[in-house]
Formats: C-alpha cells, sequence, structure tokens
C-alpha cells in the first residue's frame, strides 16, 4: 500500500467432499481418519478459505485462480505451501495481515484423542482465532 493505510475484509469459503483413502488435513494438520477431503491438493479447506479471504481482500482473485488443477500445481501439495506463496504476494503489493478469524463446522464430528478441532487450533498460525462447530 502506498499513501494513507487501508483496511480490507476478506470472506473466504471452501467445501470439499469426503473421500475414503484420502488423508484428512485441517488447518495444515494431519487428522487420523478413514475418511478425508477430496480436492488436488490436501483438501484442506480450513487453509483454503483463508486463501481466498486474503485474496479477496487484497483484490488479487482466487485460489482457483492461481493454483488450478490443470496440471500447473502439483497434485497433493500442501495447502500452507499454498498459503506461503499468497502470503509473499501480500507481501509483495504492501498489504499485511492485521487478524483472521474461521470457523469450522461439521455434521460428523470426529471422536477421541485426534479430535480435528482441537488438532487445527493448535497448529492455529499467529493472528488467528480458530472455532469449531460440531451439530
Amino acid at each position: 500500500m502506498t499513501g494513507e493505510e487501508e483496511l480490507r475484509i476478506g470472506l473466504g469459503v471452501d467445501a470439499h467432499a469426503l473421500e475414503d483413502g484420502v488423508p484428512l488435513v485441517l488447518g495444515g494438520v494431519r487428522v487420523e481418519s478413514a475418511r478425508g477431503l477430496a480436492g488436488h491438493s490436501d483438501g484442506d479447506v480450513i487453509t483454503h478459505a483463508l486463501i481466498d479471504a486474503l485474496l479477496g481482500a487484497a483484490d488479487m482473485g482466487d485460489i482457483g485462480s492461481l493454483f488450478p488443477s490443470d496440471g500447473s500445481t502439483p497434485p497433493g501439495v500442501s495447502s500452507l505451501v499454498l498459503l506461503e506463496d499468497v502470503a509473499g504476494r501480500l507481501k509483495g503489493a504492501g498489504w499485511q495481515l492485521v487478524n483472521a478469524d474461521w470457523a469450522r463446522y461439521t455434521i460428523a464430528a470426529t471422536t477421541g484423542p485426534n479430535n480435528p478441532a482441537a488438532a487445527a487450533a493448535s497448529a492455529t498460525p499467529a493472528n488467528t482465532i480458530a472455532k469449531s462447530r460440531f451439530w
């Protein structure tokens, strides 16, 4: 940004179908599960939504335009790698993340010692607030 500081707000939403035998990754954390989220990358809906919110706030497109599934983006790539790329682009354009707030909603809650909400919340980057809701 040049001159006067500007505050922008972005909203990111992402959803993927569950698929048997696919790793479940939430907020960059791999969670033990028989089913994961299908996608060209690791299917991490939390990180994808954050990427879309950041890109939207900066008017820099969306995750699909930057990282298409046409073969130019490696299959199975970690969404954290994509987030690092976006962070570099934002910094290069003069933007700085002030705060991010995310919520994950799920119909079938995962129980047990590897609760994805707890795992993802513990790995949440600085300047973010994590919430999980189950029903």
